[in-house]
């Protein structure tokens, strides 16, 4: 849909194959052990804010995440308002693991 990176492309498909979006899998990467700094700086790994609430959020696509956890694993997500999402808040919340209040 729309503009889409190519991760973001990479983790609808599986997202509509109802698997995880899983990077670390992805690029066979070893567990991080909690540091995820290396995250940020790799483009491979970038998902969109836009596109976690436009997954959620636009009825097109909404159908596909609906009844289902998703889960981002080894993805880099840099920020998100969630305040106002209208679907499966808990799928994204819990997928995003800790947040860190600015």
């Amino acid at each position: 849909m729309g503009n889409w990176s190519e991760p973001e492309r990479w983790a609808w498909s599986r997202i509509c194959a109802r698997e995880q979006v899983n990077f670390d899998i992805r690029y066979t990467t070893p567990a991080r052990g909690g540091d995820f700094a290396q995250l940020a700086g790799d483009p491979r790994r970038l998902i969109s804010a836009a596109f976690v609430r436009q997954i959620f959020e636009d009825s097109r696509l909404a159908a596909f995440a609906k009844d289902t956890f998703v889960v981002f694993v080894g993805a880099y997500i840099p920020s998100i308002d969630i305040g106002d999402a209208k679907q499966r808040l808990e799928s994204i919340v819990s997928a995003l693991g800790p947040m860190h209040s600015s």
